[in-house]
């Protein structure tokens, strides 16, 4: 009742099924993206591997719900729990740039009206009533999913310094993945009173 679903929602969770089944390597699916903004998401063939559960609109297989996570499910908090390392195992969850669903927040548990006007209303939504195209399946195994993230790393325009992105007006308008690489990490800087970095 607090969901909103694109039209290919189940449909994208049919097709990459086969990758939760056959590859041990993922342990859910999610049709959410907390970086869908419609500024961000704009490719809604494209699927990505993550580390990190999202919880919104979700699957899993039976089995791995059933014999690991059931006897040990919390009260509260299951999604923060679902995070963690001893459930996770070192699985990915798939999820797509562009998601299939959203939280509407007005009643929901976990989110209030506030939350979903200043956050979820942002989001885009897959409108794609008959995807055209999906990224293939088999090119989220991860065998296949780090051959093509190397060889798109390894055609991507290296960034430097970050006036040179000044250079780009639109997504859209690239030709090529820049990639920003970050030096030093944060043992050279400090946090401000706001949490920023300095």
């Amino acid at each position: 009742e607090d969901m909103i679903f694109a039209p290919d929602f189940l449909e994208f969770f049919l097709y990459y099924a086969p990758v939760l089944k056959n590859d041990a390597t993922v342990y859910c699916i999610s049709a959410y993206n907390d970086n869908g903004f419609e500024t961000l998401a704009l490719d809604s063939s494209q699927v990505y591997r993550t580390e990190w559960f999202i919880g919104l609109g979700w699957l899993a297989l039976r089995d791995i719900a059933v014999h690991e996570w059931l006897p040990n499910w919390p009260e509260t908090h299951w999604d923060h729990w679902l995070r963690g390392g001893a459930q996770r195992k070192g699985r990915e969850c798939l999820f797509p740039e562009v998601p299939r669903d959203f939280h509407i927040g007005e009643r929901g548990a976990n989110m209030d009206a506030m939350h979903y006007r200043r956050y979820d209303s942002r989001l885009k939504l897959n409108d794609l009533a008959d995807p055209i195209k999906m990224v293939p399946a088999e090119n989220l195994v991860l065998e296949n999913y780090e051959r093509i993230l190397d060889d798109m790393l390894a055609a991507s325009r290296v960034v430097r310094d970050l006036k040179e992105l000044d250079a780009v007006t639109e997504y859209q308008s690239c030709s090529q993945p820049w990639v920003v690489y970050y030096e030093g990490g944060l043992s050279n800087h400090t946090l401000n009173s706001q949490g920023h970095i300095t």
